[in-house]
């Protein structure tokens, strides 16, 4: 799995538990954050059991994603969840597209803030693909599933 944005790291923890019965790996893309209070709590949801197979990777997505796609090779599951502009959004669709599977899951939290997984799903081709509304926050996440088995 790949993820951009870890903030304190809850998505990173449930996405290792969730995988934790088939050692599954978790790569995250992040910069640390700006202001120095903060800097004590990025990740520390994660568990030091979590942590052997978790992958932080410190820089923007612009930088890190690609390599980071290149070193985790087929991904099964991607979380976007980093800088919420219509330009990050699309780059990071398009550069986690072609190393999603067959059947992989692609979700895009906060699609609400700007248009760039709706137009991503337009431009791709995506054919299986909804927004729904968070829960607990409001927001809405968008999920779009590639094509194939």
């Amino acid at each position: 799995m790949v993820e951009t944005g870890v903030a304190r790291g809850v998505t990173s923890r449930f996405l290792l538990l969730a995988t934790s019965e088939w050692d599954g790996h978790l790569w995250s893309v992040d910069l640390p954050p700006v202001y120095a209070d903060w800097r004590g709590e990025w990740g520390e949801a994660v568990e030091d059991a979590l942590r052997e197979r978790w992958h932080l990777v410190r820089g923007s997505s612009r930088r890190r994603l690609k390599p980071v796609l290149r070193s985790a090779g087929a991904v099964d599951v991607v979380v976007l969840d980093s800088d919420h502009t219509t330009r990050t959004v699309q780059f990071e669709c398009l550069a986690v597209w072609p190393a999603l599977r067959a059947g992989g899951i692609l979700l895009v939290d906060d699609v609400d803030r700007n248009r760039g997984f709706v137009q991503f799903v337009a431009a791709s081709g995506c054919r299986s693909w909804l927004v729904v509304r968070h829960a607990l926050k409001g927001g809405l996440v968008g999920v779009a599933r590639k094509a194939g088995q």
